[in-house]
């Protein structure tokens, strides 16, 4: 998870960093993954979601 999204709740105290050592290298840009079980129809607004993050420039 980006820092940007915990900055907060980690200087409050609410989350702890248990590996403050360990960091993830990702390169340029952030990356989304659209995960589901293969076989199974996916809802309308889950296939919507992945089409609107792949026409934003998102790989899923």
């Amino acid at each position: 998870m980006p820092d940007y999204f915990v900055t907060e709740d980690l200087a409050s105290g609410r989350l702890v960093n248990l590996l403050p050592e360990a960091q993830v290298e990702v390169g340029i840009g952030d990356h989304v993954y659209a995960l589901h079980l293969p076989g199974r129809l996916l809802p309308a607004r889950v296939r919507s979601l992945i089409t609107f993050l792949a026409q934003e420039g998102v790989k899923p």
